[in-house]
């Protein structure tokens, strides 16, 4: 497995991974018609331009993605923000949601000015809340209903972050 940094010219490879994971109830916060070539297209140039994006390639496919960026208020400067990570279900299990999360935490600990990073995970994905609090994330708050799941109903968000 190679994981490096993504490049513009991985967004269809990272296109097709999202609408495979959007398939499939609780795999990312977006139904199957949200994931576009524009909106992959959109999230990478932000990470490239002013965070980290980060793919895991096996057999020269791309088989998970994440990334991060600021959200573009100085007074949120000093986080990276907006994480998401999408592992292709087909090697999930493997650890490589873990390898590359680990990469996007080095690489954030790496970038002057960037002191926290922070996501919002689904209170009812035990799971995600389990794996980011074993990568050292820290549950800071629940959101009650921040998320309106597929069959209408809605969910906790649960604010996750980390300090460094």
């Amino acid at each position: 497995m190679n994981i490096r940094k993504g490049t513009i010219e991985d967004v269809e490879e990272v296109y097709k991974l999202y609408k495979e994971v959007s398939q499939i109830e609780g795999g990312i916060a977006r139904f199957e018609d949200e994931v576009t070539r524009e909106y992959v297209e959109g999230f990478i140039k932000s990470a490239l331009n002013d965070g980290i994006f980060i793919v895991a390639e096996k057999n020269g496919n791309i088989v998970g993605e994440i990334h991060g960026y600021k959200i573009g208020i100085k007074v949120f400067d000093h986080i990276l923000s907006n994480i998401t990570i999408v592992v292709s279900p087909d090697f999930w299990g493997e650890g490589i949601g873990k390898k590359i999360f680990m990469k996007l935490i080095e690489d954030s600990k790496k970038v002057e000015g960037i002191s926290r990073i922070e996501l919002v995970a689904m209170g009812s994905n035990k799971k995600a809340l389990k794996f980011y609090e074993g990568l050292g994330f820290e549950v800071e708050g629940k959101m009650k209903n921040r998320i309106k799941n597929s069959k209408g109903e809605f969910e906790v968000g649960v604010m996750m972050g980390m300090i460094f």
